[in-house]
């Protein structure tokens, strides 16, 4: 099955430092875009939160890749405080897929149990108010909204993942020879292959 359309504009930054659990940059950042949902949401998951946000290397890889949850960088630094509830929430959301397979590929679990709590979690976590294009395609507000959506239409749909080969993100693996989260990662491997032939 296919998830469901989902669009989203974000805010990319190529220097981000924290302090403080808070997230600062100088650039004004590179906007990026998607029509659907990205599983990333997942590897956000997995970012421990040490006491009350996470350790700040990680968390400026984070920010620098996919941007702040709720859109306030540059004006304002991005804070990590709300980072636990929400990578809490995508736990339990991640629970409804097995480890991965010999191929690589994380599939639905058959657990019903797993799968009850993770829609539980979900039903009462999307967020309420999601802006429609075009009448017909929701669009998230920001990166917060954006990944509590994509975990929700992933889960509805029975989305299989696997790791990209290059990053180690989490991508959709609905179709089997996905290899990479992005052409980005696509084309570092390429290069990667060129210089060591």
């Amino acid at each position: 099955m296919k998830a469901k359309p989902l669009v989203f504009d974000g805010t990319s930054f190529a220097g981000v430092t924290v302090s403080g659990g808070l997230a600062h940059t100088n650039g004004k950042g590179r906007r990026w875009s998607t029509k659907k949902p990205l599983a990333f949401w997942r590897t956000f998951a997995e970012i421990p939160v040490l006491d009350t946000y996470p350790e700040p290397e990680v968390a400026a890889g984070f920010v620098s890749r996919y941007g702040d949850l709720y859109g306030t960088m540059p004006e304002e630094p991005g804070n990590l405080f709300h980072w636990r509830m929400l990578s809490a929430l995508l736990r339990a959301a991640a629970q409804a897929w097995d480890d991965p397979d010999e191929d690589g590929i994380s599939h639905l679990t058959k657990e019903q149990q797993r799968l009850r709590l993770a829609r539980y979690f979900l039903r009462d976590e999307q967020p309420l108010v999601v802006k429609m294009v075009n009448g017909t395609t929701p669009a998230a507000k920001n990166l917060h909204d954006f990944m509590i959506l994509s975990a929700a239409f992933h889960l509805e749909a029975e989305i299989p993942m696997r790791r990209c080969l290059e990053c180690g993100h989490w991508t959709d693996a609905s179709h089997a020879k996905t290899r990479y989260c992005s052409n980005a990662c696509l084309i570092r491997a390429s290069l990667q292959r060129k210089e060591t032939a």
